[in-house]
């Protein structure tokens, strides 16, 4: 099974470039790059900056901050090594203290896939310094059968010209003279399994493939490790009291069954579910027009949970 993962050896932490900032957690043990946009009251904080950030400039407004934020062993975050250092106790634990060290009271969050259910199980723990959430193409709350399903659906949809041409600079001196170049060949190959037209890719801004963390097999390998921590938590009992409105977005080309989320749904005590009509799981680059209107108007009270 090939999936984008962008994963985590341990490492020193890098210089953060120009509009970013390297925050320091843990006493100094680890380091999270964050970027703020914005200066209103309002704060949403998204995960994955590397993978999202550049594309979510339509979010961006005077009554609010977007704080994009790499992940443990993601973008130009420390990168780190081995299942101790891994999983979504620890992701949840980093939103905190990040919020902390950024002296944010509340905010709002959206994350997509796996940490999508980052954000809300970190809603679970800290209700009190989340005003909503949106979840994007969240991971099944359960191994069986959703999460099975999908990651056989994602071999089917796999490009095997794209992995030809991944296997060959794999095999050649390729990959260590341009490591940046290979791992942009891996994470096309694989992002084109996410997607109803690959062709959607192109108009992508951001750049999951910057240092440290540039080896996109290695990261495979390290997000199988913490996706396997989402099914040591029992979901639905965890998501029973979740308080802050929820807003749920499918696409109903993903490799997720629908019924995955439909069970996120039913789990959740104040959410609502929108289904996207011809989209696979990163509808903000396939349907922009549909995507960021929607998350406006939930963000902005105009949608709410029914």
């Amino acid at each position: 099974m090939r999936l984008l993962a962008l994963a985590l050896p341990l490492v020193a932490a890098c210089a953060a470039p120009p509009g970013g900032e390297l925050v320091r957690l843990h006493g100094g043990s680890l380091y999270l790059h964050a970027t703020r946009v914005g200066s209103g009251e309002e704060v949403l904080l998204v995960p994955e900056e590397s993978l999202l950030g550049a594309d979510f400039g339509p979010l961006v407004s005077k009554e609010r901050e977007l704080i994009f934020y790499d992940p443990r062993g993601r973008g130009r975050s420390d990168a780190v090594g081995g299942p101790d250092w891994l999983g979504v106790g620890a992701d949840v634990a980093d939103i905190e203290d990040l919020r902390k060290a950024l002296g944010v009271d509340r905010m709002s969050l959206l994350g997509w896939s796996y940490y999508a259910n980052v954000c809300a199980l970190y809603a679970v723990r800290y209700p009190h310094r989340v005003d909503k959430l949106i979840l994007v193409s969240p991971a099944p709350l359960a191994r069986e059968p959703h999460w099975v399903a999908t990651e056989r659906k994602l071999a089917e949809r796999a490009d095997p010209q794209a992995w030809d041409k991944v296997e060959a600079m794999a095999a050649s001196a390729e990959r260590a003279e341009d490591p940046v170049a290979f791992c942009r060949a891996f994470s096309e190959a694989s992002l084109a399994a996410y997607v109803v037209d690959p062709a959607c890719l192109e108009d992508m801004r951001s750049d999951p493939c910057v240092f440290p963390n540039i080896d996109p097999e290695r990261l495979a390998e390290e997000a199988a490790l913490a996706h396997a921590s989402l099914w040591e938590i029992d979901w639905r009992a965890e998501l029973g009291a979740l308080a802050a409105p929820t807003l749920i977005v499918h696409g109903d080309r993903g490799a997720i069954p629908l019924a995955a989320s439909l069970e996120w749904h039913a789990a959740l005590p104040d959410a609502d579910l929108i289904l996207f009509e011809e989209v696979g799981q990163i509808p903000w680059l396939e349907a922009p027009e549909r995507f960021f209107p929607t998350v406006e108007s939930f963000l902005g009270g105009e949608l709410g949970p029914r």
